[in-house]
């Protein structure tokens, strides 16, 4: 879980406080983006979860993981997200 692996360009335009969070945590193998219930999401929405997941990620790590795994693969069951 975590942020996927970004272009340099993509990178540059992330806001400070979610380069910090992708400083921190690295790419994961889930992009939070599966993980919201409105797909697809809007930018805002992202950068919303990226800091939910931080604060959650900085309490409890296997929760954090858990938690967005979970809503993933609810996600893939019900469709919402995409296969490719």
């Amino acid at each position: 879980m975590g942020i996927r692996p970004l272009a340099r360009e993509e990178y540059d335009a992330l806001p400070k406080d979610i380069k910090g969070i992708y400083d921190k945590l690295g790419p994961g193998l889930i992009g939070i983006h599966y993980t919201l219930k409105k797909f697809p999401p809007t930018t805002q929405e992202v950068y919303d979860e990226y800091r939910k997941f931080y604060e959650l990620w900085k309490k409890n790590k296997a929760k954090a993981y858990w938690k967005y795994s979970k809503a993933f693969f609810s996600n893939k069951l019900r469709g919402k997200v995409p296969s490719k």
